[in-house]
């Protein structure tokens, strides 16, 4: 997904994989998970979200919250058949 928003010209597309080096985005997305998903105040998601013109992955734990927050984005829903999805994470991320 992440790889089709840039080609429709979105330049900057938040991926999961950054958080394999970012620890600050790791520290407050668990902050964030830990919160009981109560609405995600904009302060919170702008350090990790705020510069990106869209989001993939991680984001989805957060999507009634960012929606709350930015309420004219866009949304795509991604449905997968599991096994197909599975293969894909164990060879992009467990490789």
């Amino acid at each position: 997904m992440a790889e089709a928003l840039a080609i429709l010209g979105y330049q900057a597309v938040y991926h999961g994989l950054r958080l394999n080096d970012s620890p600050s985005d790791q520290r407050i997305l668990g902050r964030a998970a830990e919160a009981t998903f109560s609405v995600l105040p904009t302060y919170t998601g702008r350090p990790i979200f705020g510069s990106c013109e869209a989001a993939t992955d991680m984001a989805a734990v957060f999507a009634p919250q960012l929606i709350g927050v930015y309420p004219k984005a866009k949304v795509i829903l991604v449905i997968r058949d599991f096994e197909a999805w599975s293969a894909s994470v164990e060879d992009v991320i467990f490789k």
